[in-house]
């Protein structure tokens, strides 16, 4: 009986000696020949949502960033960094948040539309006072806005820019935001400030260094001193309701490599911590 036992162990043994080196080759076949990479994983739609002042930085990233990963489209969502929160908010299909203002990134923060891991500081910026170029009066500070031949004053709206936020805060600390804001022409967001000085149709308006540098027909007259608002700051954040989580996370990791940190430069922009 005991020699029974014995020689079927031993057949058993045999059986799994000789069947193992197929099993593992079965299984090895079943895995991917070569590792995956991003342009397997990352597809499909990519839609960002960004502060209106990075407009025009961020049409030259995506080109570049599309040419690199061709499996995927981005759509960009420009407008007021608050407007752009509130859809988030309501449901607008959404990827990417980036605002100019950390507070938008923390109310979503707040509300569970964002991880905290999965967001960070990307950008930094500085007001200024543009006026159009046709405008030959001499600044020597920011109380030239209360004078009789400043009527008009373009500020993007508080409430909903952050440029027009940082604006606020600056005149509040003044002290020259009564004088000021019967003068003010609000609007939607800073690029459009940008647009009523470029046009003539107001005497200043507060808009970002970088869009400063594209303005066709206005000129930088005054730098806002950092120390009268909060710091400009660009966060990144990935929704975490987002259907691409590959592409989003291709996008943040994109954003931070050099060369695309060359072409922010080259627009104007700083990178966060610099």
């Amino acid at each position: 009986m005991k020699e029974s036992i014995l020689k079927r162990s031993k057949v058993r043994a045999l059986i799994a000696y000789v069947l193992l080196p197929v099993l593992l080759l079965h299984s090895c076949n079943l895995l991917p020949s070569t590792p995956p990479n991003d342009n397997d994983a990352a597809h499909g739609t990519l839609v960002v949502a960004a502060d209106a002042s990075l407009q025009t930085v961020l049409v030259e990233i995506q080109d570049n960033f599309e040419r690199k990963y061709p499996h995927v489209k981005v759509q960009l969502n420009f407008g007021a960094s608050g407007a752009l929160q509130k859809q988030i908010e309501q449901g607008a299909a959404t990827d990417i948040f980036m605002p100019a203002s950390s507070k938008q990134m923390n109310s979503l923060i707040k509300s569970g539309f964002v991880n905290t891991d999965h967001q960070q500081h990307l950008l930094s910026n500085e007001l200024v006072v543009i006026v159009n170029t046709t405008n030959k009066q001499t600044w020597s500070s920011l109380k030239k806005l209360t004078s009789s031949d400043m009527e008009r004053i373009a500020i993007s709206d508080p409430e909903t820019d952050a440029a027009g936020m940082y604006t606020e805060q600056t005149l509040q600390r003044l002290h020259f935001w009564n004088d000021i804001k019967n003068k003010a022409v609000f609007t939607k967001d800073v690029r459009q400030v940008l647009s009523y000085v470029d046009t003539g149709n107001v005497d200043a308006g507060f808009v970002y260094r970088t869009d400063a540098l594209v303005a066709k027909n206005s000129k930088i007259v005054h730098f806002v001193s950092p120390k009268h608002h909060d710091p400009v700051v660009y966060p990144i954040g990935i929704i975490q309701q987002t259907r691409n989580v590959e592409a989003a996370q291709l996008w943040m990791a994109y954003v931070q490599l050099p060369e695309a940190q060359q072409i922010f430069k080259r627009y104007g922009f700083k990178m966060a911590g610099e």
